[in-house]
């Protein structure tokens, strides 16, 4: 009796076209090995943002675009440009080394805190150092490569488990995989879910659309990942300190900080040996 279910949904599949596959892309094994090497490049526009992070011997470093003063809507239309020559500019946004955070408030200009700083409760609430952690930690969108999670950050929920793949995308038919990741209560009921299609295009990674189901509603889309580049090849100066950059101390509600004068620390190329 159960061989004859199995051939009659074998049949099944071969009669409507079902192209569900128990396995995910083949390039998603090589994507794996890169980040499991910790020694990667990631490239991505996040809801039309560029953003870069870099990964290699324990140092992290993030870049994000410049809007020079604010956001520009008409920078979605931009066509995408590697780093200047008439197209997106980004500039650093945070680094991490040996126990030490930077994050840049000015392309040139950077405020350094260390581990026991962030964690103290007098650090300045408005100088965005609850954050810096989590620009320099993998997205969650792309965890399914890297076993599931960035302890880097604390987290602990980017667990992903693979569901199906098939073609879909809307007008153009694209092969994507589908991975989700349950949320749920104290008494481990799932609440919502986030579902995370991967699409591929000519063998490689071509954008990644983050949904939130929550039971008996439809999925909105949360936020979609596009122009996605990974690699372990790390371009030239994505993952040092700028030569010449100030580097200044964290606000740490002290008398400089009332006086609303920054401490500067040193400039990067210029430290005392």
């Amino acid at each position: 009796m159960k061989r004859k279910i199995a051939y009659v949904i074998l049949a099944s599949s071969i009669l409507f076209g079902s192209s569900t596959s128990w396995a995910d892309q083949a390039k998603a094994d090589e994507y794996r090995q890169i980040f499991a090497s910790g020694h990667y490049y990631l490239e991505y526009k996040e809801s039309g943002i560029k953003k870069t992070l870099a990964i290699q011997d324990g140092i992290r470093m993030s870049y994000k675009q410049s809007f020079n003063g604010g956001f520009n809507p008409l920078s979605l239309f931009v066509p995408f440009a590697l780093f200047g020559g008439g197209g997106v500019t980004v500039i650093p946004d945070a680094y991490y080394e040996a126990g030490k955070y930077y994050q840049f408030f000015e392309k040139d200009k950077a405020q350094m805190a260390t581990e026991q700083e962030l964690k103290d409760p007098q650090i300045d609430p408005t100088e965005n150092w609850s954050t810096v952690k989590s620009r320099l930690a993998l997205p969650e969108a792309f965890r399914m490569f890297a076993g599931g999670t960035d302890s880097f950050d604390g987290s602990t929920s980017g667990v992903f488990d693979f569901a199906e793949s098939y073609p879909g995308d809307g007008q153009e038919k694209l092969p994507y995989d589908k991975y989700v990741r349950p949320v749920r209560n104290k008494g481990g009921k799932v609440i919502f879910e986030y579902q995370y299609y991967v699409y591929y295009k000519d063998g490689n990674i071509s954008k990644i659309q983050c949904m939130l189901q929550k039971p008996g509603k439809k999925a909105e889309n949360v936020r979609e990942y596009t122009s996605i580049k990974i690699s372990s090849d790390i371009p030239k100066n994505r993952i040092t300190l700028p030569k010449g950059s100030k580097i200044f101390k964290p606000g740490m509600g002290d008398m400089d900080d009332l006086l609303d004068i920054p401490v500067p620390m040193h400039t990067v190329g210029e430290e005392t040996k």
